[in-house]
């Protein structure tokens, strides 16, 4: 269909995806999503938190909705004298490049932006963005600060 993202597997399981940038390596938990909940858009990315605790973004498509938010989580660890360590973790909704599809209208789904989210993975320290802002976005970018 000569879109580029069409190349890419559709795969109905999450999991871990870890990512080299340059000096930096990222740890993502994605799963494609199963409800279509437009009330809580987070409580789908909350259970995939749970389920893969060490990513430090979650990203989930499904009910096209394309928004993000960050999160404080606190871990210990146990090669630090057991002192708390705080990190930010990304929770994205991926968003989708289909128009109001019939089937949505139809179950009263409203209509949602085109686009996705990009995710911006910097290569020489360790920091990761989130742009939601309705654009169409394709892949992940590398960006040296």
């Amino acid at each position: 269909s000569g879109k580029p993202w069409h190349h890419i597997e559709y795969r109905p399981y999450g999991g871990y995806i870890t990512i080299q940038a340059g000096s930096q390596q990222y740890i993502l938990a994605v799963h494609h999503g199963a409800s279509a909940s437009m009330i809580n858009e987070k409580g789908d990315l909350k259970k995939l938190q749970n389920i893969y605790p060490d990513a430090e973004c979650y990203l989930m498509g499904h009910n096209h909705f394309l928004g993000s938010w960050k999160n404080m989580v606190r871990s210990y660890n146990i090669h630090n004298d057991k002192k708390p360590v705080d990190k930010v973790v990304h929770l994205v909704r991926t968003g989708s490049f289909l128009e109001w599809a019939d089937y949505s209208q139809r179950k009263l789904y409203p209509p949602q932006p085109t686009g996705s989210a990009i995710l911006k993975l910097y290569t020489d320290q360790h920091l990761m963005a989130v742009d939601d802002s309705d654009k169409i976005g394709h892949g992940v970018f590398l960006k040296n600060s």
